[in-house]
């Protein structure tokens, strides 16, 4: 949620204000608060739309775009409706143009030293950093993918040597629309594979630690059954 409490009056003009409930946030139906009308339709408050735009961003998007319809809003449309302050324009267009040049060439950011690397080789996950480099004097190396610190051989396409670096990209692409009924039945897409892939990059981790649990409990009841035996046998 946002740091400034954000609100509508009467007195903000060139908005069309309804008291309509929220349809970013379920929870938000007060009557006797003022909400937008975007330009998509969908109505909504100035917190909630600054936290929305704030997600896109974060995850490198280069326009705002309705998380129930899909229709993009103009950066001025935003700005307004979200009553952005001076503090969160200045970091909204920042993201924006950093978000833009990711976009067109071929960086990331190196976990090391958090500059901007850009990759030569697009066949090869294996990326060095050369800042990181030169400031340690060894060969400094990351995975494209996961963002991590590079573990395993090099020259390889589809994952480094790091738990839960690879996932299926072509099955979060392909992934179908799915409706939240507990949310009026309103469809989600495009964030939901971001989730996602934060997802199966948990859940791997979370298999692989719970693996070794089930194998230890495991080895811990044949060694009482032993004991067990023993005890019987004599």
């Amino acid at each position: 949620m946002s740091e400034t409490m954000k609100k509508f009056t009467p007195r903000d003009k060139g908005i069309k204000l309804v008291s309509k409930p929220n349809d970013f946030d379920v929870f938000d139906d007060d009557p006797d608060v003022l909400r937008a009308v975007l330009s998509c339709g969908h109505i909504t408050d100035p917190n909630s739309l600054t936290d929305c735009c704030k997600t896109q961003l974060d995850y490198g998007q280069t326009e705002f775009k309705c998380p129930v319809c899909e229709e993009t809003w103009p950066y001025d449309e935003v700005r307004k409706l979200a009553k952005l302050t001076l503090e969160e324009q200045l970091s909204f267009e920042e993201k924006l143009g950093t978000n833009t040049v990711k976009n067109l060439f071929d960086f990331r950011v190196c976990p090391g030293c958090s500059t901007f690397v850009e990759r030569l080789d697009v066949s090869n996950l294996c990326v060095e950093c050369p800042v990181c480099t030169e400031k340690t004097g060894n060969s400094y190396e990351f995975c494209w993918n996961c963002l991590r610190e590079w573990k395993g051989s090099q020259n390889r396409a589809e994952r480094c040597g790091n738990v839960g670096c690879t996932i299926d990209k072509k099955l979060l692409k392909d992934c179908p629309m799915i409706s939240l009924t507990y949310f009026e039945n309103k469809k989600v897409s495009g964030s939901l594979q971001l989730l996602l892939s934060d997802c199966a990059r948990n859940t791997d981790e979370e298999n692989t630690a719970l693996a070794g649990k089930v194998s230890a409990e495991s080895e811990r009841q044949q060694g009482s059954l032993k004991q067990a035996d023993v005890v019987s046998n004599v």
